[in-house]
This record gives structure tokens, sequence and C-alpha cells, in this order.
């Protein structure tokens, strides 16, 4: 989208473009917002239909994985 984006601005040249007035900026940050939401709404629906288990990796303390891992893959310092 956004190479899209770029060629229209490259076709179309920056003098052609208009300042924005208050109204129209307005409008767009609230377009803009409102896709932000529709997008962390989706990812929330996401997180939502993962297994329990996969949720609970993220509910264990900060080094538990990192030590399960060093565990698995480095041999012992004993």
């Amino acid at each position: 989208m956004l190479k899209a984006q770029k060629n229209m601005i490259g076709s179309a040249g920056l003098a052609s473009m208009q300042p924005m007035d208050e109204a129209r900026m307005r409008e767009a940050f609230h377009s803009a917002a409102g896709a932000n939401l529709r997008r962390w709404g989706k990812t929330a629906d996401a997180l939502q239909t993962l297994p329990e288990w996969y949720r609970d990796l993220s509910r264990v303390p900060g080094t538990v994985l990192t030590d399960w891992f060093d565990a698995a893959r480095r041999p012992s310092q004993d």
C-alpha cells in the first residue's frame, strides 16, 4: 500500500498538493484513528482465539522460558 501511495505522489507531483484545512485534517486524523482501532480490535480477537496453553506462556515469570531454553540448548557449566 505504501508503494502505491508513493507512486501516486510521484505521478501527481508535490506541487499539486494543497495544504489541508482544519476540518480535512481532523477528518483524516479520525479516519486513521478508526482504522488503527479496528486493526487492534482484530489483533485482540486473534489473541483471544489462541489456545489457553499458548497464552500461559506470557504469564510465567520473565526468566522461566530463558532458563528452560538455555538448559535445553547449552551444555551445563558444572
